[in-house]
């Protein structure tokens, strides 16, 4: 059995197509837990209509007191009678045969959690959001586990965790906590603990983006809690002695929700920008990771833009908002060069680490070592100036429109090419850019990735 919990509060708007998106699944061994959060709208009405009309499918729990998010959560993972266990918004909807699917791949591989692709509505217009790579998943290491947590971070508003088993979630403790946005502080947890991952394709958990909810709501409390949930999720690591192995990845997490999507909503999210805020967090970020530009996956992972606009903060976050003092203003410039009179000029080298060359250096010593004309590696393109800059630091041979037949190691500056020269010469492609973000040695992440088939 699987329970699909949705905690309901002010959902009366669109609750019958959530309720009935579970209740009319092709799987059939599925539990409804509807946890009404004392809700001040006529949602307990529908709830209660259906906890009638399905008294074997449906759980009724009514909150005698609006307690936050997290007790909701967790009091409907507490009553939930499934193996596994979902949580989904009161506005949301999943596709018919997802439970079907997600269950299938959980129980084929006893997974502890299985991933979901998600599709965004608004305006009656779909959005398909990016997945987690499948060679950060399946069977986990611990390169799986830093790869994994990266990517979700980097991805989070895209990736969904669809089905959690309950005997994962209670044996690791992994209780939701009373603040919002829930998932900073968990979900990298999920991906610490979990011993398998699954992920099913082609049926979505379908998020619906509208000006009435909370994550998507104009001058919100949700944007002053970001940094509050990005701290909570670091000190959970460390009091699980989980941090020490996981540094890196963690601090990265921390980095990207705790300043960046603070510093980028206090920009496009308010009307008056807090300048307060700005401020405490960038003193927090100082205080707790004093030499965050120099993280190994910022230059991997973000475009020039998002970093720039934390040096300027760094430099002085009155001058930011005095030169975007509304929504508008922030949200309508021009990225190129637009913060450059703040933060002062780039220093590129600062940021490009000997990890980052010493990371590619294994791969070419690795290859060497392989058939010739076996495999080439490829810079992938990337708009970044500073992968860029990482990609043409790297003692490698640049061949544009051929390929030397007797050497191993060729470097494609073109991806039109790249395709059709593989096949023609039946040799592997190996991606610097994805490479060097899965911080993996060459061997592992070559069979992560299914360039190197197992025995």
């Amino acid at each position: 059995m699987v329970s699909v919990i949705v905690p309901v509060y002010n959902g009366e708007k669109y609750l019958r197509e959530c309720i009935e998106s579970v209740l009319n699944q092709t799987y059939q061994d599925v539990q409804l837990v509807l946890v009404d959060d004392k809700s001040p709208d006529n949602s307990i009405v529908i709830e209660r209509e259906y906890a009638q009309a399905y008294p074997n499918r449906v759980k009724l729990i009514e909150l005698e007191e609006n307690k936050g998010i997290g007790n909701a959560l967790n009091t409907g993972v507490d009553a939930a009678d499934g193996e596994y266990f979902m949580v989904y918004g009161d506005d949301d909807w999943l596709d018919l045969d997802l439970c079907e699917k997600a269950m299938r791949v959980a129980e084929e591989n006893d997974s502890d959690l299985v991933c979901v692709p998600k599709k965004g509505w608004i305006r009656g217009k779909s959005v398909l959001y990016r997945t987690m790579p499948e060679w950060c998943l399946g069977d986990m290491t611990l390169e799986k586990r830093r790869a994994a947590i990266v990517h979700l971070a980097n991805d989070a508003a895209f990736v969904y965790i669809g089905a959690i088993k309950k005997e994962f979630f209670v044996q690791n403790d992994l209780r939701y906590l009373d603040i919002i946005p829930d998932d900073i502080p968990l979900h990298p947890l999920y991906f610490a603990y979990a011993k398998h991952i699954g992920m099913i394709e082609g049926s979505y958990y379908n998020y619906r983006i509208h000006d009435a909810s909370m994550a998507h709501q104009k001058n919100g409390e949700l944007y002053l809690n970001i940094h509050k949930a990005a701290v909570l999720m670091r000190e959970r690591f460390m009091e699980r002695n989980l941090y020490g192995e996981l540094k890196e990845e963690v601090d990265f997490c921390f980095i990207l929700a705790g300043y960046y999507y603070t510093i980028f909503n206090c920009l496009a999210r308010y009307d008056n920008p807090p300048v307060e805020l700005m401020h405490k967090v960038r003193d927090l970020v100082h205080e707790m990771v004093p030499e965050y530009a120099e993280n190994y996956y910022i230059p991997l992972f973000w475009d020039r833009w998002k970093l720039e606009l934390l040096l300027a903060n760094d430099k002085s976050p009155e001058k930011l908002v005095e030169q975007f003092p509304d929504c508008d203003a922030f949200l309508d410039m021009s990225h190129d060069g637009a913060l450059k009179g703040i933060f002062g000029e780039w220093e590129f080298d600062k940021y490009i680490s000997g990890e980052h060359k010493e990371q590619v250096q294994k791969m070419v010593q690795y290859l060497s070592l392989q058939e010739k004309g076996s495999y080439f590696l490829w810079k992938s393109p990337t708009e970044s100036p500073l992968c860029q800059k990482i990609l043409e630091m790297l003692p490698l041979p640049e061949i544009d429109g051929g390929a030397e037949q007797n050497r191993n190691l060729v470097v494609f500056s073109k991806n039109d090419k790249v395709g059709q020269y593989a096949e023609e010469k039946n040799c592997k492609v190996v991606e610097l850019l994805p490479y060097l973000k899965s911080g993996m040695q060459p061997e592992v992440y070559l069979k992560a990735a299914g360039i190197i088939k197992e025995p």
